[in-house]
């Protein structure tokens, strides 16, 4: 019945879960195997238009290559405050293509970290936002990854603090 499992799947994100687990009920249970029989349907994370102004290089075959990027959100003011430092979701393809545009833009090199001429903007997924006052920004991303390189998208374009307070009030009323 798929109303019921809809039912059971709003049930389970309103309840603050990540979605529900889908399985053939004569079928039986496999610990960390999925497949035809089993599968896990979870909520489309929210993402985040922005903007890349920092980075670190990798270690071993990933040294020459920048493996973590900082990423910024813009202010009422059109500043840039630092939010996150995304490293997941880059596959080698798109880890080498950003590391080339990266490249050019680097305006300071201090070890391993550099600077970087605020211009690619990336889609960034998250699973929340969480307050941290060590961060300009007031807030910081829990497990963001990087979903693409938005080269459809200018520096006037990215995601806004005031973009990220509401998610955040929306996120606290559940």
């Amino acid at each position: 019945e798929i109303e019921k499992a809809n039912e059971l799947f709003e049930a389970s994100i309103n309840g603050g879960h990540e979605g529900i687990m889908i399985k053939d009920p004569n079928a039986p249970y496999m610990p960390g195997i999925r497949g035809k029989k089993m599968m896990k349907l979870k909520a489309e994370p929210e993402t985040l238009d922005l903007v890349v102004i920092g980075g670190t290089y990798g270690n071993g075959k990933r040294a020459h290559l920048i493996g973590s990027y900082l990423m910024a959100i813009q202010d009422e003011n059109n500043q840039l405050l630092p939010l996150a430092y995304a490293a997941t979701g880059l596959d080698d393809k798109t880890l080498l293509e950003l590391s080339q545009l990266a490249e050019p833009l680097i305006i300071s090199k201090e070890g391993r970290q550099v600077k970087i001429e605020p211009s690619i903007i990336l889609e960034i997924a998250f699973s929340e936002i969480v307050e941290s006052p060590e961060s300009e920004a007031g807030y910081s991303l829990r497990f963001p990854v990087v979903k693409r390189i938005r080269n459809d998208r200018g520096l006037d374009e990215i995601d806004t603090l005031n973009r990220i307070e509401s998610i955040f009030k929306s996120s606290q009323k559940s």
